[in-house]
């Protein structure tokens, strides 16, 4: 796969594309962009020095206790117009580039289990852009039926990770960009698609936005979520120094268990004992400026924070 970096905004991406909007806003004329410009395949491990400089740090009773984030399977095709994710005349159709794709993510994956690593979180920030009206319509302007498309991907994320030994956790994060101070990417409840990807993608975990619910909207489309599948509630923000106060996020948190018991038809108890756990909504430092927390106390506080509410709810909690 090539890199291509002077792609042209928006004419060379999907221009509906909700960051690739958020881009010609801030005035950016290119952006870089992955092309297979011959068949994809796995060459040699890309995530395994970073794990392996880890272990070098951490004692090997901990290993089990570390977490690697990597991208989805989809991030990549899905910036770019119907069939651009790939030069000409190599794949003849999404199923097969993505085919390539998944097999270069299962090695990648058994590269990290062989190497000692047990817990992996697969970022996917874009598939909420399904959400979103606009990207829709978009879609739909192009002769995509989002639905389709939105299948697609459910199937590639299953091939990715249809090998995963049954002692590697693997989850799912979801969120509407990391800005702070600045406008979410896909505004509005998870509804839109929760019954197609809840029960569906074979992730062990979901992370979950639920920071602010102006952005993400309630509780309710947890109901589609299957028993036997947790939920990690980002209701902790990043994106903002304020410090939430803990009795409102313990409520918050119930309210979740109440949402998913009545799908799954248990009490709200047994889901938040057996299913539930926070987080914060993202990551700290997902950008170099504009940090929403502004300080690196306010970041502890935070997640000091996280772990009284965790206290709070749960006996086990660390």
């Amino acid at each position: 796969m090539e890199v291509f970096s002077e792609l042209s905004v928006p004419h060379d991406f999907r221009p509906y594309f909700p960051t690739i909007l958020a881009f010609s806003k801030m005035g950016l004329n290119h952006a870089s962009a992955v092309v297979a410009t011959s068949k994809i395949k796995h060459v040699k491990p890309v995530y395994l020095p970073t794990w392996e400089m880890i272990k070098k740090i951490v004692p090997q009773e901990h290993w089990k206790d570390c977490k690697m984030t990597i991208p989805s399977i989809s991030w990549l095709h899905m910036w770019l117009p119907k069939g651009k994710a790939w030069s000409s005349g190599v794949y003849a159709s999404d199923r097969e580039y993505f085919d390539d794709l998944a097999s270069a993510y299962r090695a990648e994956l058994k590269a990290l289990y062989d190497a000692g690593l047990r817990s992996v979180q697969v970022d996917d920030p874009n598939l909420t852009f399904f959400i979103s009206d606009e990207f829709r319509e978009g879609l739909q302007g192009d002769g995509i039926e989002p639905d389709v498309l939105l299948d697609l991907y459910i199937w590639a994320h299953n091939e990715a990770i249809k090998d995963v030994p049954a002692d590697m956790h693997i989850g799912v994060h979801l969120c509407r960009g990391n800005n702070p101070h600045g406008p979410s990417y896909a505004q509005g409840s998870y509804e839109k698609i929760a019954s197609r990807l809840f029960p569906r993608l074979n992730y062990a975990t979901y992370f979950l936005e639920f920071d602010n619910p102006e952005v993400s909207g309630h509780f309710g489309p947890l109901r589609h979520i299957p028993k036997g599948k947790n939920v990690v509630l980002g209701v902790v923000s990043t994106k903002i120094v304020e410090l939430e106060d803990k009795e409102a996020l313990m409520r918050r948190v119930r309210d979740a268990a109440e949402a998913m018991a009545q799908g799954q038809g248990r009490s709200a108890e047994e889901v938040l004992q057996d299913s539930l756990a926070v987080s914060p909504q993202c990551g700290f430092a997902s950008h170099h400026v504009s940090r929403g927390v502004e300080t690196e106390e306010r970041m502890w506080e935070k997640l000091v924070l996280v772990r009284d509410v965790a206290r709070a709810l749960w006996d086990d909690a660390i």
